[in-house]
């Protein structure tokens, strides 16, 4: 709908505050449309770009237990861990970044990279 475009609207322009407010409207306002999925990946991705890590981890971590299906389901759990590792829990992003093989066997080649990309930077054995 309408707000959901205003709001990756806002996203795409580097209004993160703005999309922030947006995302957040237009899942209160339509928590069972079938873009609320999307909804919390990009309220994930706009409260990442303020520095806001330990929301954004929230964000993603809403929408992979609510929408595990979802498209972006994959790379939101990437993204989790990636804000668990700024926030200092490395032990919960290697968790994360662990389950993504059996979770998402199907995820992309760019999604299993960045998992690649993020194991090293926590630091994770596997």
């Amino acid at each position: 709908g309408p707000l959901f475009a205003l709001a990756k609207s806002k996203l795409i322009q580097f209004d993160y505050a703005g999309a922030e407010e947006a995302f957040r409207a237009f899942l209160e306002r339509f928590g069972d449309d079938p873009q609320a999925g999307e909804a919390h990946y990009w309220l994930g991705e706009s409260l990442y770009q303020q520095k806001a890590y330990a929301d954004s981890g929230a964000a993603y971590t809403t929408m992979i237990r609510s929408y595990p299906d979802n498209p972006r389901a994959p790379d939101a759990l990437v993204k989790l861990a990636r804000a668990m590792r700024l926030i200092g829990d490395k032990e919960k992003a290697c968790l994360a970044l662990g389950t993504l093989p059996s979770r998402y066997p199907n995820a992309s080649g760019v999604t299993r990279d960045l998992a690649a990309v993020e194991r090293t930077k926590s630091g994770c054995d596997n």
